[in-house]
Parts: C-alpha cells; structure tokens; sequence
C-alpha cells in the first residue's frame, strides 16, 4: 500500500510539473499570437492609408504625355492592385487564388493602356 501511495505522489508531482510547463509555453505562444495580430492590424491600417492616398493620386488627369510619365501612372496602379492583394490575403487567405486571379487582371488591363 506504501509504494502504490509513492507512486500516485510521484506521479501528481509529474503532471503537475508537464501542466506547468503546458501552461508556460500556452502563455508564451498566446502572446506572440497576440503580438502578431496588432502587428498585423497595424500593417492593415498602413495598407488602407497608401492605398487611398493611391486612389486619390490615380483619379486625377494627367496632363503632361510623357512615356515615362504613363509608366510612373502605370507602376502606381500597379502598386495599389498589390496593397489590395496583400490586405486581403493577410484578412481573408482562404480566398487567396480568388485575389491572385482579379491582381493579375489589373496587372493585364494596366498593361493594355
């Protein structure tokens, strides 16, 4: 009866020890999750932010007909179809192959022009 009573100590002493560490690292990668996910929200703001700005800039005439000032326009239009496709992959990525496929139809139609 003695060495079953041991055991059962021992063996408390042992999960509790695995629960603590269980509990540790729990911690740990939830507030690296946490981390991530403000970053993220952050990064989400900054992408909102350029890709108005984008929109404002694109929605005005251009009046000089310099090649390299359509490739400018081009690059920009460029730049504000790939801030949409990195925000929505990064809030929805289930959706990913969906955004690729309307990111490389801005890209053809940019091409066109």
């Amino acid at each position: 009866m003695h060495s079953s009573l041991c055991f059962l100590y021992s063996l408390i002493v042992v999960l509790t020890m695995c629960l603590t560490a269980c509990l540790y690292y729990l911690v740990k990668f939830g507030r690296i999750i946490l981390d991530i996910e403000d970053a993220l929200e952050n990064s989400l703001d900054i992408l909102n932010e350029r890709y108005s700005a984008m929109s404002q800039i694109l929605q005005k005439p251009i009046f000089f007909d310099s090649l390299e000032v359509r490739q400018c326009v081009n690059e920009i239009k460029k730049s504000r179809a790939a801030i949409l496709y990195v925000a929505n992959v990064i809030t929805n990525p289930v959706e990913k192959v969906n955004y690729l496929e309307s990111l490389n139809e801005q890209i053809l139609e940019n091409k066109e022009e």
